[in-house]
């Protein structure tokens, strides 16, 4: 078993556990595999579960941090291994308020700044060239401050994550934001339509 061995062998721990395989056998139940995958699956759940009650664990692992964790890692070892440097015509389309880079950038700029001299930019540099960021899931003015003042007016994004999130709520959102005419137009649509090239109708 793939999980026994790398608990036994590397002494990996349920915090290590990558959200795929999280996905793959402790969410979908097995289906004519026999008893080992079955409890494969179970023995899965428990070492991302951590002993915590209900579905807190798992709801860690992927939702309420793990995900947007892992976003925020593969970004950053996409800039590190030089890719962005290689396609600087890439761009990246980020959710969640941008997944915690927006708060943690300055460090991880910092931090990484010995290992980057093969790169024509700095780690920040280059996030804020060709990454851009949407709101999806978050509906406070705190963190989209954040957000606008690391990846300025030019990158951020509406968004809602329907259907983890109603349009609803996301129409709200947009009612109460608190920002300066132009910059609401581009972050209402304006990025949108010029990033994804999208044929807005003309207003009749």
């Amino acid at each position: 078993m793939q999980v026994d061995r790398h608990v036994e062998r590397f002494g990996a721990r349920q915090d290590r556990l990558i959200t795929a395989i999280v996905e793959k056998l402790a969410v979908r139940e097995p289906v004519d595999q026999g008893a080992a995958e079955t409890e494969l699956a179970h023995r899965t759940f428990e070492l991302v579960g951590g002993g915590l009650p209900g579905l807190s664990g798992f709801r860690l692992a992927t939702a309420a941090w793990g995900w947007h964790s892992e976003t925020a890692i593969h970004v950053l070892r996409l800039v590190v291994a030089g890719t962005l440097d290689r396609h600087p015509k890439l761009k990246l389309i980020i959710g969640h308020m941008g997944e915690g880079l927006a708060a943690m950038l300055v460090r991880s700029d910092k931090a990484l700044s010995d290992e980057v001299k093969h790169l024509s930019r700095s780690v920040a540099q280059t996030i804020r060239d060709q990454v851009w960021v949407t709101t999806s899931g978050l509906f406070t003015q705190p963190p989209l401050d954040v957000l606008l003042a690391v990846f300025g007016s030019d990158r951020v994004m509406f968004s809602i994550d329907y259907p983890y999130s109603s349009n609803r709520t996301g129409r709200d959102y947009l009612d109460k934001v608190e920002m300066p005419a132009a910059d609401f137009e581009k972050f209402a649509h304006g990025n949108a339509d010029r990033l994804l090239k999208l044929k807005v109708p003309a207003k009749k």
